[in-house]
């Protein structure tokens, strides 16, 4: 009797069990698999249907360096989707490793050898721009006229560099596959002068900005790209000892630098979009209140949600669409914790999505929350503009929501 009565009641805890997992289809978030025993409360926190908790925003731009990147832009690019005028100009920033054997040197310390002509071969692979204008593109080239490290230089060091007085280049040739801008011959012959010697000071590069009336922005492949042939070059034909020869010296240091007209954030309701673009490195920071949630609760999974404003967004030939979520260390300054990042992807329903449990039991357990910071996957490679809805958006279902599925003790 005793043994019935215990097989009788473990086959009801069994069927209390099946009947609470399956009454409804489980959830992405997992909501319906957690365990219903033990004492456990099991709940779910949504920062908009269920709890409508305080959520901040904000859109913060920083000067920061864009060395050791696979593309370097050029180009102008003007938009009003926010309801004010941006315009953006993008300068790249070359120096070429000047390696001259002893001879040569010898000759042209001689002026043995002139330069016939001169010309920057650049890869383009990559364009951003938009569909219903026709497109003007072309580049003016000038001297360096003073250091600069593509390691350190950002757009507040760009300002402060010295170029010359005239333009160097003498045309352009689009090839759609090559690039070429011809240099003025006299101006390479110094730089090989200066090289042959045995220091090569002054030899600080060029400045590659859109000429007047370019109207899009293409990208280039740089010495990070991994491209299989040269991509980038700059090709001297030399008359030596009436030899004509033909001398190649590859890019040591590429890097560009975006130049904008307005104050990075300022649009008329910045909490009503979040805003993540490359280049620039716009970044989007976002704090969800909640405090409600108990202490030491058990997060089964937290998942931020976010929908992207296609009107307002813009994208390049190629890009990589997602967006990375890091923990905030300290508001004030945006300091963040650099051992983790998450991935927010697009989903099959159109919006991006990640998990971000570990974040958040630090947010519970440990009083840590500061907030997240969102950019770019790809901040080096392209122009891309990501606009999503915001805390403040009119679209209440498309505002940033944060849904945790957590349980606690009785």
């Amino acid at each position: 009797m005793i043994i019935r009565k215990s097989l009788l009641l473990v086959i009801l805890a069994i069927s209390l069990l099946c009947l609470f997992s399956c009454s409804e289809e489980p959830g992405i978030t997992g909501y319906n698999l957690l365990n219903p025993l033990d004492s456990l409360i099991l709940t779910r926190f949504d920062s908009t249907t269920i709890d409508s908790a305080f959520v901040n925003s904000n859109i913060i731009c920083q000067a920061e360096n864009l060395g050791d990147l696979r593309r370097f832009l050029v180009g102008y690019y003007e938009s009003n989707e926010l309801g004010h005028n941006e315009n953006y100009t993008l300068h790249s920033l070359l120096n070429f490793n000047f390696l001259l054997n002893n001879d040569l040197k010898n000759k042209i310390n001689q002026s043995q050898v002139s330069v016939v002509s001169a010309r920057l071969k650049l890869t383009p692979i990559y364009i951003f721009k938009e569909s219903y204008i026709a497109g003007n593109f072309s580049i003016d080239v000038w001297e360096i006229q003073n250091d600069w490290d593509s390691d350190t230089i950002t757009s507040y060091g760009f300002n402060a560099l010295v170029r010359g007085n005239e333009k160097i280049d003498i045309g352009n040739i689009d090839n759609d596959s090559v690039y070429f801008v011809n240099l003025d011959p006299t101006v390479v012959f110094n730089w090989l002068k200066k090289a042959s010697k045995d220091t090569v000071k002054g030899l600080n590069g060029i400045i590659l900005s859109p000429s007047s009336g370019t109207n899009y922005i293409k990208g280039f492949a740089s010495i990070n790209s991994n491209f299989q042939n040269e991509p980038t070059l700059l090709e001297v034909v030399i008359d030596n000892n009436q030899k004509i020869d033909t001398l190649k010296f590859n890019v040591k240091a590429d890097v560009h630098v975006a130049i904008f007209n307005t104050q990075c954030g300022v649009i008329s309701n910045p909490q009503a979009y979040l805003i993540v673009q490359s280049a620039i490195k716009t970044k989007s920071y976002l704090f969800f209140d909640i405090s409600n949630i108990p202490k030491n609760a058990i997060v089964n999974s937290a998942y931020l949600r976010l929908y992207l404003d296609s009107t307002k967004s813009k994208f390049g030939t190629s890009f990589q669409d997602t967006i990375y979520v890091q923990f905030v260390r300290e508001p004030n300054k945006y300091e963040l914790d650099s051992s983790s990042a998450y991935s927010l992807v697009k989903t099959p329903e159109g919006y991006y999505q990640a998990n971000i449990s570990y974040y958040v039991e630090k947010w519970i357990n440990d009083d840590l929350n500061r907030g997240l910071l969102m950019t770019t996957k790809d901040p080096e490679g392209g122009f891309e503009k990501f606009v999503f809805h915001g805390p403040k958006t009119p679209f209440f279902d498309k505002r940033p929501k944060l849904i945790i599925n957590y349980s606690y003790k009785k």
